[in-house]
């Protein structure tokens, strides 16, 4: 019985819910209750799973040749809308396309890993894409070297940059990016470690970053 792949989403303020992509089984956790919720239809596998209004999720799509992002709603197992990155040559190269993304209202926001580019999306009231501008890009991609691996929505647009990390010999440090809805650059914090992923803790008025060099976690104040 135990999950296979699990992601978890927020469905209101004290409950969540869990679609397990091993048995495409959703589960309701309520006050440390697990129940079980129904089946999905979602044939893929399902990644960076966020709730964009509940019962709208977003998530990522991965095959060979195409990565995408897909609005759905998991309640009437309806497709609402996706957004596509797709490989040509059909030479299975997809993770030249990889991504981060985060939502903050009615704003999708999107980091590439392998491209200096950011993307701003805009939803109208039915979670459908309006609207989709790029930023600081020249629209190339190069697996040979990264440059956003995550990405934070919140007041600001935080990205987590990679673009003075020399990858093969693990050297350098990360910065975070601060622009707002306009692609306006705001900040550019300067971090003394290589980070990997990062959470934005508005309440606290904070960000909270990983690293793979170490078990330590870093906080920094707004």
């Amino acid at each position: 019985m135990e999950w296979m792949s699990p992601h978890v989403m927020a469905k209101g303020t004290n409950n969540f819910i869990v679609l397990d992509n091993g048995n495409k089984k959703i589960y309701s956790i309520e006050n440390n209750f697990i129940s079980f919720e129904k089946t999905s239809k979602i044939s893929d596998a399902v990644n960076d799973v966020k709730t964009i209004k509940y019962p709208i999720i977003g998530y990522v799509s991965i095959s060979p040749n195409k990565q995408s992002l897909i609005i759905y709603d998991i309640e009437k197992d309806l497709l609402i809308d996706s957004l596509s990155f797709v490989d040509e040559t059909n030479n299975g190269n997809a993770s030249l396309y990889d991504f981060a993304w985060s939502i903050k209202n009615e704003n999708i926001v999107i980091a590439h890993q392998y491209s200096d580019q950011f993307s701003i999306c805009s939803l109208d009231t039915n979670c459908k894409l309006t609207s989709i501008n790029e930023y600081q890009t020249n629209s190339n991609y190069s697996q040979d070297k990264m440059i956003y691996s995550d990405v934070a929505c919140g007041r600001y647009i935080y990205l987590l940059s990679q673009r003075n990390v020399d990858l093969e010999m693990f050297t350098g440090f990360s910065e975070i990016e601060i622009f707002d809805y306009k692609g306006v650059g705001i900040k550019k914090i300067t971090l003394d470690i290589i980070a990997d992923k990062m959470v934005l803790d508005e309440k606290r008025n904070r960000i909270i970053l990983s690293s793979e060099a170490d078990a330590a976690i870093k906080i920094i104040t707004l």
